[in-house]
């Protein structure tokens, strides 16, 4: 989902966003439309994040996210990082059964967290684990929106 979004905080100053924003299967496309579309300066990705390997070989999950060609090039972490400086929040369950994340998934979060760094922007980015699995936490991404924008 694309969304555009006004926002007024308490200083009277209002931000227009346009944002991507998808769950699951959902979550890789919203990256994949921050990473090609300059208007989109927001991305909200839950549920998605994995590696190829943990998706599609480790298990049999759909293809409908894999860009033809794309694995001899990159791996989803490559892709997150490469939307930096855009906003970016990303939600993983721990044991999310769709993704195979799980508390060793440092190599995932860390890529993105490298790239965010070398562009100078480490507070655009936000990683939020919770225990609830393969689930989206609206809550927690309200908040996220709430401290940023307003």
């Amino acid at each position: 989902m694309i969304c555009y979004a006004t926002f007024s905080g308490s200083s009277g100053l209002g931000y227009e966003v346009f944002c991507s924003a998808g769950f699951s299967s959902g979550g890789i496309l919203s990256v994949y439309a921050a990473l090609l579309f300059n208007e989109i300066s927001c991305c909200i990705s839950s549920g998605a994040l994995s590696t190829f390997k943990k998706l599609f070989v480790d298990k049999d999950s759909c293809e409908c996210s894999i860009i033809p060609g794309i694995i001899q090039h990159a791996d989803f972490p490559d892709i997150y990082a490469s939307i930096a400086p855009k906003l970016l929040f990303v939600q993983s369950g721990l044991n999310d059964s769709f993704t195979g994340i799980n508390t060793g998934s440092d190599e995932c979060f860390n890529k993105i967290k490298n790239a965010y760094s070398l562009m100078n922007c480490n507070s655009n980015l936000r990683i939020d684990l919770h225990d609830n699995g393969h689930n989206y936490d609206s809550i927690s991404i309200l908040k996220w929106l709430e401290e940023y924008f307003c």
